[in-house]
């Protein structure tokens, strides 16, 4: 018979306990979702008492976790789970792979492109170079920090490439070479490729906790550049052409004239308008309007799908004749464009 008890569930007759971290903590878990211990009874009586142990021990250190605070192992760890390490201590310590091994191991599982093979293996050969061919779990967090800030954020990017760095140990590189280190970008790459390893082993429960999580530096974006705006000035100049124009009439009265005056009269993109064919120019409501849309005879791009909008015609145009300047342009049957192309 199934048993459904408070973080207890059953795998064939055996009780396991099973607890959700909180997600804020879980970087210190090595990323997992759930902490799933065997209890080694039949006996659901046994079980619960031994899940109720578990919960107030894990629910302790994630208190101490959240405050920085430490608590005394005696007092997290039940007297039960106590005995077996004690004993467990007599015999022979069963010793991680090399990290070298674990990335066999894993290059070997997981086939992917030679590419990421050679970047995979030289960024943990840096790491090797730098603390030594360790037992996986001999890595720790400030370890790590040590090899990102002191080794991977001075070293020059292809610095193996470079003459006078051959055969040269690369902690001895990096004291000399700050200024021309490798870019942050590069740095979070290698990271992600031991990060991936680390991640292998705790998976296959070489190591509890992944010492990578979390080292990828923060990008800043580059500064997007800046387009040149008209000055007041200008502004002014091409207002004052326009009513030169207007007065003059005649010739002058084409597509630039228009393109820069509806501009002015709508605030719509300069591209917006400039590419308004004739059929865009319609009547809703009794009120002449742009159409400013992708849909028509010609070609036309906008810069998102909120872009799409209808945009009554100022009386100001009306006055100045752009509903003539259409009936001429739509009697162009050969060219569908508001200005000619």
């Amino acid at each position: 018979m199934k048993v459904r008890l408070s973080h207890i569930h059953q795998r064939g007759n055996t009780f396991y306990f099973r607890l959700i971290i909180p997600e804020d903590l879980r970087i210190h878990f090595g990323g997992k979702r759930e902490i799933s211990k065997s209890l080694r009874t039949i006996d659901p009586f046994a079980a619960f008492a031994q899940a109720c142990e578990l919960r107030d021990r894990y629910k302790r250190q994630f208190h101490a976790f959240r405050h920085g605070s430490t608590i005394p192992a005696e007092q997290c760890i039940p007297s039960d789970f106590l005995m077996p390490l004690n004993i467990a201590q007599l015999k022979p310590r069963n010793e991680a792979p090399l990290l070298s091994v674990v990335l066999h191991e894993l290059l070997q599982s997981k086939p992917c492109k030679k590419t990421s093979i050679s970047a995979r293996k030289a960024a943990v050969r840096l790491l090797i170079e730098w603390h030594g061919d360790l037992p996986v779990d001999h890595y720790t967090r400030k370890m790590l920090l040590e090899f990102r800030d002191k080794g991977l954020l001075r070293l020059p990017p292809n610095f193996y490439k470079i003459n006078r760095y051959v055969g040269r140990p690369i902690r001895s590189i990096a004291e000399e070479c700050e200024a021309e280190a490798m870019k942050p970008a590069t740095v979070n790459h290698k990271l992600g490729h031991i990060n991936t390893v680390f991640n292998y082993a705790v998976k296959y429960g070489y190591l509890d906790i992944n010492p990578v999580v979390d080292l990828t530096l923060s990008l800043e974006k580059a500064p997007s550049k800046e387009r040149d705006s008209y000055s007041v000035d200008q502004l002014q100049r091409m207002v004052n052409q326009l009513a030169v124009q207007t007065a003059s009439g005649g010739d002058l009265r084409h597509q630039r004239f228009w393109v820069t005056l509806c501009c002015l009269y709508t605030g719509a993109r300069l591209n917006e308008i400039a590419q308004l064919s004739v059929s865009d120019l319609c009547v809703v409501d009794d009120i002449p309007c742009f159409n400013i849309t992708t849909e028509g005879e010609v070609a036309k791009s906008l810069k998102n799908a909120r872009s799409r909008r209808l945009i009554p015609v100022h009386p100001a145009l009306i006055e100045l004749g752009l509903l003539r300047y259409h009936e001429q342009r739509r009697a162009d049957v050969s060219d569908p464009a508001i200005r000619p192309q």
